[in-house]
């Protein structure tokens, strides 16, 4: 279930469609340096956001929205008001899942666990940007970069990212079964101080606790 969820995360629904005349495609080299440019200098970001998952005919099977917390290195928080109260968070070490319905905790380490997600490369690891293929337009100020492994033996054949200026707009999945997950940021702030206690998972009293790390 873990596994299933961070799909879906990290996976949005501004549901911005560029479709201006003016878009001007970009040099592979530039989309690559322009991308890095932004997520180099994004040490925090803190933002609502809007998801929503459609199967591979183009139905919404799945819809949610919630809170959205990123702090450098390798921590951030996903926290679901809609459907139901969730959060996914990682603090450095440790990948948590609550499921308050459930009242259940799962824990896992975080390890490689991320590294063919975007979480992975949002939470600082850039150096996975090897692999793939990155290409990109811009529109009217705004950038569209997208990301294709060049590994077959991936959960995403595609992964586009979109900003204006610095600030990240929409971030846009498709899985090996056809799925395309969108999660649409709104009211973000980049580079603010993050309380450090937003990233410590605390369990809840009466939860059930799944502990999946190994040793």
């Amino acid at each position: 279930m873990i596994i299933r969820f961070i799909r879906c995360c990290v996976v949005a629904v501004s549901l911005m469609v560029m479709q201006s005349v003016t878009a001007a495609d970009l040099p592979a080299e530039r989309a690559a340096a322009e991308l890095r440019s932004r997520l180099s200098s994004l040490n925090t970001f803190v933002a609502a956001f809007e998801q929503q998952v459609e199967n591979a005919d183009g139905r919404i099977i799945d819809e949610g929205s919630g809170r959205f917390w990123l702090s450098r290195p390798g921590r951030f928080r996903w926290e679901y008001a809609t459907p139901w109260p969730r959060l996914l968070m990682a603090d450095g070490s440790s990948l948590w899942l609550f499921d308050e319905e459930l009242e259940q905790v799962t824990v896992r380490d975080a390890g490689g666990l991320l590294d063919d997600t975007p979480a992975a490369i949002l939470a600082g690891r850039l150096e996975l940007l090897e692999r793939y293929r990155i290409s990109g337009t811009e529109t009217d100020g705004v950038l569209q970069v997208r990301l294709e492994p060049m590994e077959a033996a991936t959960d995403f054949r595609r992964i586009d990212l979109q900003f204006a200026g610095s600030e990240l707009l929409q971030l846009v999945l498709l899985d090996q079964f056809g799925q395309v997950t969108r999660i649409g940021f709104t009211d973000s702030a980049s580079n603010t101080e993050l309380d450090p206690a937003l990233f410590e998972f605390v369990v809840p009293d009466g939860a059930d606790v799944i502990d999946e790390r190994g040793g």
